[in-house]
């Protein structure tokens, strides 16, 4: 009765703290306890879009704090997008979104992990436009959390809420906006 007890108090607690990130306060996941590794935590569906796709694959690395993981996804990334760049029929538009796109994470190579998150943020707008104009078949969710730097967006496949801006720090931190396509 005392274990029952005490996994209640617990997840009383990180509820109520789930997305406070005060330095005072002892941080607890509201994420169940696993046996999992914590680098299996990711989508197991990626968009059709293969741009969009390398987008979720850049996410998942950033909620699995695995600094390796996402300068090889930006790797990927660079050169998904190059491909799609100077592959024949590409308009001028899709051009343009492409090369914002490419100019971010070309960027984000060179800084440190914490800077990486931050400019996530610019490279989310980006895709979200790049949504809008090439929007593929599946679901993709708008995600919110109200703690990061003012509060910022990600897109997910998942419904289920996988904070990139602050990894296992507050890995369920945010909410589900809209759902996109």
């Amino acid at each position: 009765m005392s274990k029952t007890f005490l996994s209640a108090a617990l997840v009383a607690i990180s509820l109520l703290s789930s997305c406070d990130d005060s330095k005072s306060k002892p941080q607890v996941q509201s994420a169940p306890i696993s046996k999992t590794p914590k680098k299996t935590i990711t989508t197991s569906t990626l968009p059709s879009d293969i741009v969009m796709a390398q987008y979720i694959q850049l996410k998942n690395a950033f909620v699995m704090d695995a600094v390796s993981k996402v300068i090889e996804q930006l790797q990927s990334f660079n050169e998904i997008v190059h491909n799609q760049l100077t592959a024949d029929g590409t308009t001028l538009d899709k051009q343009k979104l492409l090369k914002g796109i490419a100019e971010l994470t070309n960027k984000m190579q060179s800084q440190g992990f914490e800077v990486q998150r931050e400019t996530f943020i610019k490279l989310t707008d980006a895709m979200v436009q790049w949504n809008e104009a090439y929007p593929g078949q599946e679901k993709i969710y708008m995600q919110y959390c109200p703690m990061y730097k003012g509060g910022n967006y990600w897109l997910s496949m998942e419904e289920q809420v996988l904070n990139p801006y602050y990894g296992s720090k507050m890995l369920r931190c945010g909410v589900v906006e809209k759902t996109l396509n």
